[in-house]
């Protein structure tokens, strides 16, 4: 996935006019990337369709996530809460692959509400159990589909890693889709996760995020 510099950042209108395939100014200037690996589809058949784009703004990184899901549950209301029993969409994120190979995972239901952490692996991670300043979280429903968006900002980066985001460069990470087994229980992801069960914490099955240089 090439990860391009935005000018300015996305303006988004969550309103009747937003469609996944039209998501607005700047946003379509972002190639899609479609989220569509389900591979435990023997236990788990549900499946539906997820796109995300991501740009590099001033501010960090500008995330917007669109499900083809209905319909839809949200119960969790805490923040670093088991936001992965709703409907969910996921980014894990490993922004400096060569020296540190701890990864932020940001799980957000369509309330907006998520479950931001940081660390190695499952076990042991840092979870903000209130609000990330700076993130921006804004949530869309309607019938046949949800969105949501929401920027990865520069002082999150900086307070697990010390340094805001590169100018360029690699980062890796993986993108889910999932819910629960109070709804139609799915699991899906960008690059395929090599499991015998789910497991989103699989930093080995990471892909490539390359972050382009900006224009000089």
């Amino acid at each position: 996935m090439k990860i391009k510099q935005l000018g300015s950042r996305p303006q988004t209108v969550f309103d009747g006019a937003f469609a996944p395939d039209a998501p607005g100014p700047v946003w379509e200037t972002l190639e899609p990337v479609t989220i569509d690996q389900y591979p435990w589809l023997d236990k788990y058949p549900y499946r539906c369709r997820m796109e995300a784009r991501l740009g590099m703004s001033e501010n960090g990184l500008e995330v917007l996530l669109c499900a083809l899901e209905e319909p839809i549950i949200a119960k969790e209301t805490r923040w670093g809460g088991d936001v992965y029993l709703d409907s969910c969409m996921e980014l894990f994120l490993m922004p400096f692959p060569e020296t540190d190979k701890r990864y932020l995972n940001i799980e957000i239901n369509p309330m907006g509400v998520a479950h931001v952490g940081c660390g190695e692996g499952r076990h042991g991670r840092t979870v903000h159990r209130e609000p990330v300043e700076g993130m921006d979280i804004r949530a869309y429903h309607t019938s046949g589909f949800w969105a949501l968006a929401f920027c990865v900002p520069n002082s999150l980066v900086s307070l697990h890693f010390g340094r805001p985001f590169k100018d360029s460069g690699l980062m890796r990470g993986n993108l889910y889709k999932c819910s629960g087994p109070a709804l139609h229980e799915h699991y899906g992801c960008w690059n395929a996760v090599k499991s015998p069960a789910p497991d989103f914490h699989r930093p080995e099955y990471f892909a490539d995020m390359l972050i382009e240089p900006k224009d000089r």
